[in-house]
């Protein structure tokens, strides 16, 4: 198999998070505390979850594919 995507989303989400704090920065009032509570925390969760769940699945491609080369 070519490629980890689940790598490549770790990486993304690094960079995002990196902007985020340089954003957090200047942003200080009432709406950015909710949006990253309501908003970021949350996107940030799931989206670590889908990757790892990538990952496994990613795993168990790469093994069928071995189990089956002839």
């Amino acid at each position: 198999m070519t490629g980890r995507p689940h790598e490549d989303g770790e990486l993304l989400l690094r960079e995002i998070g990196a902007a985020w704090a340089k954003t957090q920065q200047h942003w200080h009032d009432d709406m950015a505390s909710s949006f990253g509570r309501s908003h970021w925390t949350p996107l940030i969760d799931e989206s670590r979850s889908y990757l790892r769940a990538l990952g496994e699945f990613m795993e168990l491609l790469t093994a069928a594919e071995r189990e089956t080369e002839y």
